[in-house]
């Protein structure tokens, strides 16, 4: 009944934004042929940080999202043993509002911490070595991924972790599908700090470019011109409907994106909210 309700909605719009490419070709496949425009996920480009960290990886997100709690399981059962094996001193830190007792648990695990909520993961993130984000289901572009890119954090995901950035595999950040070939991955990063600052930084670069606030701005930008040309006037006048409501919807989304900075500048991340909690 809710699909039928949310393609019903598409299919009124004048326009449909959506957070990812794999969203538009839902969307294709479920018979929505009106426009659509690609908004992803906005995040502030964080540039002070980097240099040699220590052998910490860093997890964030919030437990009432089933993908989170498969993914810690995971982690914790099979990449984090053959990690430790390799590197006896690496730490893991798990961060995100809610853990059920069985994610609490893990920290019983060697060099495993599970901290739970946090108002601000920016100072985890400026000491972390690697971002991981091995998730086995679930869909949409990942605040864990984005926010760990902006701040130039190395990361290594699943394809699922990945979705929605276009990223090289081995470039932007490495990709991989097992537990074995994760585990692999983190360790080859904790082993080649080099290789690691390289890939953080050419994820900022990327991550800039599709979810900075200036590039979140153009793309809206470019949508409102698009609506509101092609959208019939109802109004005596046309030019002035269209200046008209161009210029309150540019004045509008200034307000939004710009409230959007300021909430993610100030508050915890999205990853530890119920709402959001990817």
């Amino acid at each position: 009944a809710n699909r039928a309700r949310e393609l019903a909605v598409y299919r009124q719009a004048d326009a449909v934004m959506v957070v990812t490419s794999e969203d538009e070709l839902a969307l294709r496949e479920a018979g929505i042929q009106g426009p659509s425009f690609l908004i992803p996920n906005i995040v502030p480009i964080r540039r002070e940080r980097r240099g040699r960290q220590a052998a910490e990886l860093l997890f964030v997100g919030g437990y009432l999202f089933a993908p989170n709690v498969d993914a810690v399981h995971w982690l914790a059962g099979e990449i984090w043993p053959r990690v430790r094996e390799a590197v006896p001193a690496a730490k893991l830190t798990l961060i995100g509002k809610s853990p059920p007792p069985d994610v609490q648990a893990l920290a019983t695990q060697p060099g495993i911490d599970v901290l739970g909520y946090v108002p601000d993961t920016a100072p985890y993130l400026d000491r972390a070595a690697i971002s991981v984000a091995p998730l086995r289901f679930g869909g949409g572009m990942k605040g864990k991924v984005s926010e760990a890119l902006a701040a130039g954090v190395p990361v290594v995901a699943t394809s699922y972790g990945a979705q929605g950035f276009g990223a090289t595999p081995g470039r932007h950040m490495l990709v991989a599908e097992t537990g074995e070939a994760f585990a692999q991955a983190v360790v080859e990063l904790l082993c080649d700090p080099s290789r690691a600052e390289a890939i953080g930084r050419a994820g900022q670069e990327l991550v800039e470019g599709i979810c900075g606030p200036s590039a979140v701005a153009a793309r809206v930008s470019r949508m409102i011109d698009s609506v509101v040309s092609t959208r019939p006037a109802r109004v005596s006048s046309p030019v002035f409907a269209l200046r008209y409501a161009g210029d309150h919807l540019r004045a509008l989304s200034k307000r939004v994106l710009s409230l959007r900075h300021a909430i993610l500048a100030r508050s915890s991340r999205q990853e530890q909210s119920p709402a959001t909690a990817d």
